[in-house]
C-alpha cells in the first residue's frame, strides 16, 4: 500500500537533487506512465549528469557530490522507502553529461 508521506519524501528528494543539478539554467521533466499493473514515474534533468564511476555510489548512505550541503542520505533513503513499498528506484542509463533520469516504479494498488 502506498503511503502518501513516504512518496512525498521520495519525490521531494529527487526534485531537490534535480533543481541542484540544473542550477536554474536547465529543465526538469516529470513523466508518469502506467502499464501491466505497474506505475512508473520518471524524473529527468538536463544537468551535468552522473559520471559512470559514481553511478553505483549514489545510492550508498552518506555519499554526496554536493560540496557544501547535503547529507548523502536522500537517494539511499528514497531507494529504501521505494523498496519497502514494493517498488524500485533506479538511475536509468543516460549519456554522461546529458542529465540524469531516475525511474520510480510501484505496483498499482
Amino acid at each position: 500500500k502506498a503511503e502518501p508521506d513516504k512518496l512525498q519524501q521520495i519525490f521531494l528528494n529527487l526534485l531537490l537533487n534535480a533543481v541542484d543539478a540544473v542550477e536554474s539554467r536547465g529543465k526538469i521533466l516529470v513523466g508518469v506512465t502506467s502499464s501491466e499493473g505497474r506505475v512508473q514515474v520518471n524524473i529527468q534533468d538536463t544537468g551535468p549528469g552522473i559520471p559512470e564511476n559514481l553511478r553505483q555510489e549514489i545510492f550508498k548512505p552518506f555519499f554526496t557530490t554536493k560540496k557544501e550541503q547535503g547529507s548523502g542520505l536522500g537517494l539511499s533513503v528514497s531507494r529504501e522507502i521505494a523498496e519497502n513499498l514494493g517498488g524500485a528506484l533506479i538511475l536509468k542509463p543516460y549519456a554522461e553529461g546529458q542529465g540524469a533520469d531516475f525511474q520510480l516504479e510501484f505496483p498499482k494498488v
